[in-house]
């Protein structure tokens, strides 16, 4: 293929993805409320706390490296 068909190609993809783009956003905002109703009660409440979600850790780079490390020494 040509450069001007694939620069042609990439313009059109980039058409379509605008289009998608734009659809998608319109459907968000149809889903959105404009304001939120705002019920007294709820500002007497106490707020609510967060909940803590643990997330586990990851292994670091030194971890991951000293791991190969044996498993490498030991055939």
């Amino acid at each position: 293929m040509s450069r001007t068909k694939l620069a042609l190609d990439v313009a059109t993809d980039l058409r379509n993805l605008a289009g998608s783009i734009e659809t998608l956003v319109l459907a968000l905002e149809g889903n959105q409320p404009d304001a939120a109703p705002v019920d007294k009660n709820e500002e007497k409440k106490e707020p609510k706390k967060p909940v803590k979600t643990e997330k586990p850790k990851l292994p670091t780079v030194e971890c991951v490296r000293a791991k190969l490390a044996a498993l490498s020494q030991e055939g």
